[in-house]
């Protein structure tokens, strides 16, 4: 079980809505592409699971916090993983602006909630739960040709 607060609640969800983008992104928009598609079955359980983390999350305490089962917890990890990495890649582009060491102190400090959640114990110990990535579904040359097509769209690549 884990307990979180009423801001790492805040984070938790913020996460969620991160992955989903991400598997928007990066698997469904491109998998959507196939003729009769139907989302495989990683990608349902997914959803599922992160259904399930939602639900969990809005099942609150008195104090505005919320306690997690173990069952959800490997859901949460790779969630919180990714926002980290989205969370730090902005903070540094806003780093790269400013040479003030007070606005750089303030900028640090936003990714100290995420990394309390991080260095506790139970992150280390849950196994994450896998995200299918455009590999096993694709060949390399096929992921290529998209990437270059996005590209001259003009759209990000990650």
């Amino acid at each position: 079980m884990l307990l979180l607060t009423s801001q790492q609640k805040g984070f938790a969800r913020d996460s969620i809505v991160a992955f989903r983008g991400l598997l928007q992104r990066e698997l469904l928009d491109t998998i959507g592409n196939l003729p009769n598609y139907q989302p495989p079955i990683e990608i349902q359980d997914i959803t599922v699971k992160l259904n399930l983390l939602q639900n969990a999350l809005d099942r609150d305490r008195p104090d505005g916090g919320v306690v997690l089962t173990d069952e959800v917890l490997p859901t949460l990890k790779p969630v919180i993983a990714h926002y980290r990495r989205q969370l730090a890649s902005q903070i540094e582009a806003h780093k790269g602006r400013t040479t003030h060491p007070e606005l750089l102190e303030r900028l640090d400090e936003e990714l100290t909630p995420v990394d309390d959640l991080i260095q506790q114990a139970w992150f280390d110990s849950v196994p994450a739960m896998s995200k299918p990535r455009l590999t096993d579904y694709f060949s390399i040359d096929r992921i290529e040709r998209r990437s270059r097509v996005r590209s001259i769209r003009g759209t990000q690549i990650r």
